[in-house]
C-alpha cells in the first residue's frame, strides 16, 4: 500500500513507468487487470481495496474524485448517505467531474434528491488537481505504521494482553498463545489436517489434546519425569494443578509458595 502512495504522489523513474503502461485512468480505482499485467502490478491490484479505504480525495478539480465512492461532500461517501439512491443508479463509478458535466442528470429509475442536488451545487472547486489525502494517519499524512494499526486492530485477544506483557522470552510467548488460540499440533489438531497416525498420548492411553497434554496429565501438573514418577507417585494435588497456568507465565516462585511446589518442579514449568 505504500507503493500505491507513492505512485500517486511521489514522482520517480519507476512511476513514470507504471503510469504509462497501467494507470490508463486519473482515479486508480477504475484500473482494470488484465492477463498480460507483471507479477509486481497484479500484487498491487490485491491491495487497492484496502488502500483506498484508508486514502481520502481532496477535490478540486474533480477529475479524479469519485462521485458515489470517495467522501467529499461529507465525511462518509455518498453511496452511504444515499443507500437508495445508490441502489438505483445505472451510473457507478464515475467521476464527479463526469457528473457535473452532465449537470447531475445521471441515469436514474428515479429523480435525484434536491437536497443532494443543492449539496453538489454550493461544493467549492477549484482549479487544481485532486489532492489524495491518507484518513488513518495523523494530520491525514501517510505512514506504513498506521497501516499496521488498522491491520493489527482487533486481532489480539484480550485474555492474551497479560501472556505479552509477561516477562519471559517472545518464542515461550507465541508458543503460550497458541496454546490458548488451541493452534499447537498436538494430535488431534493434526488429525483434523488428515493425518494418519496413533491419535493416543504418548504418556498415556488418552486421547492427544492441547488440555490433556499441557493442563491434566500428571506428569505435566507435577513438572516431573516418567522416572521422577516413580519415585514419588504423588504427584501434585488438584490444589496445586490450578495454579499451572501461573506457573507457565514466569511467576513460578510465587505459586510454589502458595501451593508449596519444589524449586524443581517451577523450574521446569518454566522451561
Amino acid at each position: 500500500m505504500q507503493w500505491w502512495w507513492k505512485l500517486e504522489n511521489e514522482e520517480g523513474l519507476w512511476q513514470d513507468i507504471m503510469r504509462k503502461k497501467y494507470k490508463r485512468h486519473k482515479n486508480i480505482s477504475f484500473i482494470p487487470q488484465s492477463l498480460g499485467d507483471s507479477l509486481a502490478w497484479v500484487d498491487f491490484i490485491k491491495v487497492r481495496h484496502f488502500y483506498l479505504q484508508g486514502r481520502q480525495l481532496k477535490t478540486k478539480k474533480d477529475d479524479k474524485t469519485r462521485f458515489w465512492e470517495d467522501e467529499w461532500v461529507e465525511e462518509e461517501p455518498l453511496k452511504i448517505l444515499y443507500l437508495v439512491l445508490y441502489a438505483i443508479c445505472n451510473d457507478k463509478n464515475v467521476t464527479v467531474e463526469f457528473v457535473c458535466g452532465r449537470q447531475l442528470n445521471l441515469n436514474f429509475r428515479r429523480w435525484l434528491y434536491p437536497e443532494l442536488k443543492s449539496q453538489v451545487a454550493q461544493y467549492n472547486f477549484q482549479n487544481d488537481d485532486d489532492e489524495v489525502l491518507w484518513k488513518w494517519g495523523k494530520d491525514r499524512k501517510f505512514s506504513v505504521k498506521t497501516i499496521y494499526n488498522v491491520l493489527a486492530a482487533g486481532t489480539t485477544d484480550f485474555s492474551c494482553k497479560h501472556i505479552w506483557k509477561s516477562r519471559i522470552p517472545p518464542k515461550i510467548k507465541i508458543f503460550f498463545v497458541f496454546i490458548v488460540k488451541g493452534v499447537t499440533l498436538t494430535r488431534d489438531n493434526m488429525v483434523r489436517r488428515n493425518w494418519k497416525g496413533d491419535h493416543t498420548c504418548s504418556f498415556c492411553d488418552e486421547l492427544e489434546t492441547i488440555n490433556h497434554l499441557f493442563f491434566w496429565m500428571p506428569n505435566y501438573q507435577s513438572g516431573l519425569s516418567k522416572e521422577e514418577l516413580q519415585e514419588d507417585p504423588r504427584g501434585r494435588s488438584d490444589a496445586d494443578s490450578s495454579c499451572s497456568w501461573d506457573v507457565t507465565l514466569g511467576c513460578g516462585s510465587r505459586c510454589a509458595k502458595k501451593t508449596n511446589l519444589s524449586r524443581r518442579g517451577c523450574m521446569k514449568m518454566n522451561m
